[in-house]
C-alpha cells in the first residue's frame, strides 16, 4: 500500500490527488480469523466516477514495476479480497445526514 500511496501522491492527475487525500487504510487491532491481519480502506469522500483498483493505480505510475507489485499485493491475502459496500444509517453529528 506504500507504493499505492506513492503512485497517488506522485500522479499529475488531480483526481488521483483527491483520492490520496480521502483514502484511509485501517488495521484491526485484534487478530482476524486464524490469526490473520484485517485491513479496511475508507474513502471519505470518494472521488466520483474514479477507478480505485490497486492494479490500475500502480500501472499508471509504475508501469515497469506494476506486475511485480501486484503479485506482492495479492500474496498478502489469505482468502482473497472481500468487498463490503456500506451505507450510512446514522450520523451522530447534527450537521451530517444519512443518505
Amino acid at each position: 500500500m506504500a507504493r499505492v500511496k506513492d503512485a497517488l501522491t506522485k500522479s499529475t492527475n488531480p483526481k488521483r490527488k483527491q483520492q490520496a487525500a480521502a483514502w484511509r487504510v485501517f488495521k484491526s487491532v485484534e487478530p482476524g480469523p486464524n490469526g490473520s491481519v484485517l485491513y479496511m480502506s475508507f474513502f471519505d469522500p470518494p472521488v466520483k466516477d474514479e477507478e480505485y483498483s490497486v492494479s490500475t493505480i500502480l500501472s499508471e505510475e509504475f508501469p515497469e514495476e506494476a506486475q511485480a507489485l501486484w503479485r506482492r499485493y495479492i500474496e498478502c491475502f489469505v482468502d482473497g479480497q472481500t468487498l463490503v459496500n456500506l451505507k450510512l444509517t446514522t450520523a451522530m453529528s447534527p450537521t451530517a445526514a444519512a443518505k
